[in-house]
């Protein structure tokens, strides 16, 4: 049964390739251009790994998974397009890897519990991770070794991939892991060695994965089938707190050393992990509130640029906010978006490699605008 992603959190195929131009429109706030789909558009992201590729993004919702590419002026046109063959699928998460080759990657899964990952330059389905219980809420890739995918799941888990080798590396569930859906999650962007997750239990869970270095190298030489891995299970994560928010936690990331997390109360939260030393007595330290309004829904998630300069959010009534992270800044930019129905929910956004671009979608729209020229 599906969550129903609508409301303001707890009470109490095949593949093709075509061109497209988008549709131009206008906005207060400078120029913009944007496009209507057929369906509802729950995650967007640009491609980081690969610099040719800056302007290349993707987006996902209901069964397809459309991969885009934008001009100097902030114009998009599709360029290829996935369509999965069960009418019961909705994709909520995509994420950019790549091959040991470096050859482009874009996964993605969703409702059904199966990732899924297209070959760009072949243009054909090439990976298939079957293991979730429950729907797939979000991808994370590797910032070093792309083919390490960490997936959050409605089963509760969070799971560790290598899609080279297409082995189950690691399930942290269990005793002190998440005890609701698992929403988000994010690898340190430095070193990748810790990865950070938030649920539906009001927790924020940060994992260690240097302690298991060694053992993550195994599946890199794996010749045998996938499932002859022996999968390792993690129960304790190196910290955690339910005391940042008090309702689902639909939305972590890394700023440095210190965690950004979004809740339902109209506003992100920067704050410092403090680390307990025998695993009870972990605190977190609030630093700063970055405030919206009419952002009272779940599963609206923000993005964080590359450099971490940059936070982008919308809200459910078609704005998105940028803020300014290096100069903390509280003034937001708001640039408005409508849909034909008139309010839009704005679930997702990113920024483009170096700046350039921020894309936002939602409610079956998809908007790109020039942040700097």
């Amino acid at each position: 049964e599906a969550s129903d992603r609508t409301s303001s959190g707890s009470e109490g195929g095949s593949s093709s390739s075509s061109g497209r131009n988008a549709r131009q429109t206008g906005s207060v706030h400078g120029q913009k251009f944007s496009e209507n789909t057929n369906c509802g558009i729950w995650s967007v992201s640009f491609n980081h790994l690969d610099p040719s590729l800056a302007n290349v993004f993707a987006a996902v919702g209901g069964r397809k998974a459309m991969i885009y590419e934008v001009d100097d002026d902030g114009r998009f046109s599709v360029i290829q397009t996935y369509v999965d063959d069960n009418p019961k699928e909705d994709f909520f998460t995509c994420a950019w890897s790549a091959s040991e080759t470096g050859t482009p990657l874009l996964l993605f899964g969703g409702f059904l519990g199966i990732i899924k990952g297209i070959n760009c330059k072949e243009m054909n389905l090439s990976k298939i991770l079957v293991g979730h219980g429950g729907t797939v809420n979000e991808l994370a890739v590797h910032p070093i070794r792309p083919s390490l995918v960490l997936s959050a799941s409605k089963d509760e888990s969070v799971r560790l991939w290598n899609i080279e080798t297409g082995t189950l590396l690691m399930i942290f569930a269990g005793y002190k892991g998440h005890r609701f859906e698992a929403l988000s999650l994010d690898f340190h962007p430095v070193a990748g060695d810790r990865f950070a997750s938030s649920g539906m239990d009001h927790t924020i869970n940060v994992w260690d994965l240097e302690f298991h270095k060694e053992f993550i190298e195994l599946s890199y030489g794996w010749d045998k089938p996938p499932s002859m891995f022996k999968t390792r299970f993690v129960e304790i994560p190196a910290f955690s707190t339910n005391r940042v928010h008090d309702n689902y936690v639909d939305c972590v990331k890394w700023c440095g050393d210190l965690l950004l997390s979004k809740s339902i109360n109209n506003c992100v939260v920067l704050w410092k992990p403090v680390y307990g030393e025998d695993g009870n007595s972990d605190s977190a330290i609030p630093l700063k509130i970055f405030k919206l309004t009419d952002c009272a829904m779940w599963f609206v998630k923000f993005s964080i640029s590359m450099d971490s300069s940059l936070m982008a959010l919308g809200n459910c009534t078609g704005n998105v906010y940028i803020w300014d992270l290096e100069k903390g800044q509280e003034q937001s930019i708001s640039r408005p978006l409508a849909s034909k129905k008139g309010e839009l929910v704005i679930r997702h956004t990113s920024v483009s490699y170096k700046n350039r671009f921020l894309v936002a979608c939602g409610s079956g729209v998809i908007a790109c605008w020039p942040l700097y020229r």
